[in-house]
């Protein structure tokens, strides 16, 4: 049983898994509800299916098999390159897809993505990490030093900015938990390295400047970086 908000992420989770099983649902929020509120969910219909929630509970524990559909690949293969198009309508097809944070983004190109990864000497295939958002490590949720670069040139970033953007991404750490209560993410860059890219540090460190431009970079690389991976 979750609430309707996790129904999306639900069911690409048992399309990695190659099984389905049974789920309700609940409205959402939970959190901070009176119990008045919790019971009228919990006697209510399925937000999802619109069946009556506790039928789906009873029916889960009494019936002896359910016919589920079942999934022989862990994970759909998807096209390296999208087909040409205007830019656009490929910033549409990005942002409609959910491949972004929502803000402006660079198209990544061969081109500028080839660029990006004149800024490491690591192969672009090489596997950086996985990405999910709890702590069992899933299949086919692999991301690469490519991948990683791609997201780099979306969010603004130049080529020496990529080791400490590598950096953040060999953590496996979302930007966001999988919960949707408030969490916060934060990240510290230390070393010689925060100087040869231009970050603000020391006194003043968020004040708006030209220096502060790796900053709002990293910004939106983490802000994506759930986003573009998950899909």
């Amino acid at each position: 049983m979750a609430t309707m908000r996790f129904a999306d992420f639900l069911a690409k989770e048992q399309r990695v898994h190659g099984m389905v099983l049974p789920f309700t649902f609940t409205p959402h929020p939970l959190v901070g509800m009176p119990v008045s509120t919790l019971r009228r969910y919990v006697e209510g219909d399925d937000p999802v299916s619109g069946v009556p929630i506790m039928r789906h509970v009873i029916d889960a524990l009494t019936r002896e098999s359910v016919e589920q559909p079942s999934f022989s690949s862990p994970l759909s293969e998807q096209p390296r390159l999208l087909a040409p198009n205007t830019e656009d309508n490929l910033r549409h097809l990005f942002y409609k897809n959910g491949w972004t944070d929502g803000l402006p983004i660079i198209l990544p190109t061969e081109e500028r993505v080839a660029d990006m990864l004149k800024g490491t000497g690591h192969p672009p295939d090489e596997i950086v990490g996985q990405m999910t958002i709890t702590t069992k490590k899933e299949r086919g949720m692999e991301y690469t030093v490519e991948k990683v670069a791609i997201n780099a040139v979306m969010a603004g970033a130049r080529p020496e900015h990529l080791p400490v953007l590598l950096a953040i991404a060999s953590t496996g750490e979302p930007s966001l938990p999988s919960s949707t209560t408030s969490f916060g993410r934060m990240m510290v860059v230390n070393g010689p390295i925060r100087h040869e890219i231009g970050m603000n540090c020391g006194v003043g460190v968020s004040k708006a400047s030209i220096r502060n431009f790796i900053s709002s970079v990293q910004f939106s690389f983490v802000a994506q970086w759930i986003n573009r991976l998950s899909k």
